[in-house]
C-alpha cells in the first residue's frame, strides 16, 4: 500500500520546505496543530528549527492554532483543487498563525500548494 499523500507532505514535502526556510522558521514564534482526520495530527512550534519537539506528530490542543481538516478536503487542498463546503477546515484560536504556516509552502508559479507537483 502507498503512503497517503497527506503522510507525504507531513513526514517529506513539509520537512524540505521548513529546511529550505530556515530562517522564517526561527524567526516566527507560536504553534499550530494540523490534525487531518482520521489520519493524525502535526504540530509545529516555530523558533527553534531542530529542536526535538519543533515538529511532531501529535495532537497538542494547547497550540496557538488548532486546524482541523477531514482528509478528503486537506488533500483537494494539496491538489489545488476546489473546495466543497464540507471539505473546509476548522479553525480554532490565532489565524495568524494559519498565514504563517502557508508562508512555508509558497512555490513561485505554482500556485498556493503547487508543491505536491513536483513530486
Amino acid at each position: 500500500m502507498s503512503e497517503s499523500p497527506t503522510r507525504r507532505f507531513f513526514e517529506e514535502m513539509l520537512p524540505e520546505a521548513f529546511g529550505a526556510n530556515r530562517a522564517l522558521f526561527e524567526a516566527v514564534r507560536g504553534s499550530i496543530c494540523i490534525a487531518v482526520e482520521p489520519e493524525s495530527a502535526w504540530t509545529i512550534r516555530f523558533g527553534q528549527y531542530g529542536a526535538p519537539n519543533c515538529y511532531v506528530e501529535e495532537l497538542d490542543e494547547e497550540a496557538d492554532c488548532v486546524m482541523v481538516w477531514q482528509v478528503r478536503g486537506f488533500e483537494r487542498m494539496l491538489l489545488s483543487q476546489p473546495l466543497e463546503d464540507e471539505d473546509e477546515p476548522r479553525c480554532y484560536g490565532d489565524a495568524k498563525m494559519i498565514d504563517i504556516f502557508t508562508k512555508f509552502m509558497q512555490a513561485p508559479s505554482k500556485g498556493a500548494l503547487g508543491i505536491m507537483s513536483r513530486r
